[in-house]
């Protein structure tokens, strides 16, 4: 009688340890913090899990450094900032070298590295070039990461490496460019880039240039002076020259839609993106009700891109992309179709 009261309680447990065993296991994610964190911090996607691998956030929550993937079912993982209203990634430290879930993100008196599963460094941030050490990573409200030494220096800000996307208040200076990404799923360095010159901003496909911005017949030449950067604010988004020890002043500017209207809040945000497809794009975003309008694209003819519509493909007078007579759509080439803004 033992015997059987012993087997029946053991196989109870047994069984109530296979039960629990196969519920779903509690992730502890770690918190989110606001504007700042110092050294000896560590990050991965499963330690953020249940914030989308959010780590850090601005003051009033506008931007999120993230380890993300491109898409849910994805394996390929970054290291981002993310645009929170508009969903919108505006910078990427690892956009050709994907990193997995686990992977870590290791951030000491020396700087950021980011390491892949073998424990292999794939990114890190420049030596430091001060005697004091890195004390803390802020991320700004304007989007941009800064690594702040002891004596409160920024030391190395995201602003400085762009990807395929500037937003207001960021420069892009001169011989510093914008790379299209090969597409929406694939993060890595495409053949479109849009690069600063000193006296023009061009648009170049495999190093051959197919637009320049004084082609547009928004653009408006102020002066010649020599290009310094291109920047963007609520009115419009201006080609900047340097008058030496007078200055700057505006070498070329673009007027955008809304410039004479009622004077924008910090709600309104804007994205200046080189897309997938060789056109760049700028985009207002609005924080409050998260509406987006398209204000500008370049070149408006966007038959004009190189191979936008991809191998036997031909582009319409209406910015279609159709089949050449004769043949049929690709399945593999439907990514690549235009972007409709209508």
């Amino acid at each position: 009688m033992a015997s059987s009261l012993y087997i029946t309680t053991t196989t109870t447990i047994s069984l109530f340890l296979l039960y629990c065993a196969l519920l779903p296991f509690p992730t502890l994610s770690g918190p989110v913090f606001i504007s700042s964190i110092t050294p000896n911090f560590t990050a991965s996607f499963l330690q953020f899990v249940d914030n989308s691998g959010a780590f850090l956030a601005s003051k009033n929550g506008s931007f999120q450094a993230r380890i993300t993937n491109s898409r849910p079912e994805s394996q390929s993982y970054y290291f981002v900032i993310i645009h929170v209203p508009s969903n919108t990634i505006v910078w990427s430290a690892n956009r050709n070298t994907p990193i997995s879930q686990s992977s870590q993100l290791r951030f000491t008196p020396d700087g950021l590295t980011l390491y892949n599963d073998t424990g292999h460094p794939i990114w890190s941030t420049p030596p430091k070039i001060r005697p004091s050490s890195v004390s803390s990573l802020q991320l700004l409200e304007s989007g941009n990461l800064i690594m702040v030494d002891g004596m409160k220096s920024t030391v190395w800000e995201s602003f400085d490496f762009p990807t395929d996307v500037i937003v207001t208040g960021q420069e892009l200076r001169v011989g510093k460019s914008l790379v299209s990404s090969v597409s929406e799923e694939d993060f890595s360095e495409g053949n479109y880039r849009f690069v600063i010159g000193d006296s023009d901003a061009i648009l170049q496909w495999n190093g051959m240039t197919y637009w320049k911005l004084s082609m547009d017949t928004k653009a408006v030449r102020d002066t010649n002076f020599p290009v310094d950067y291109m920047v963007m604010n609520f009115t419009a988004m201006y080609l900047m020259g340097s008058m030496g020890s007078n200055g700057t002043a505006v070498v070329i500017r673009v007027v955008l839609p809304d410039s004479n209207a009622v004077l924008e809040d910090s709600s309104t945000f804007r994205i200046l993106k080189l897309e997938t497809n060789g056109v760049f794009s700028i985009v207002k975003i609005n924080a409050r009700d998260r509406s987006q309008i398209q204000e500008y694209t370049g070149p408006a003819d966007r038959c004009r891109v190189p191979f936008v519509c991809r191998k036997l493909s031909v582009c319409t007078n209406g910015g279609m992309c159709q089949c050449a007579p004769g043949f049929h759509t690709d399945p593999d080439d439907e990514k690549w179709r235009l972007h409709s803004y209508g």
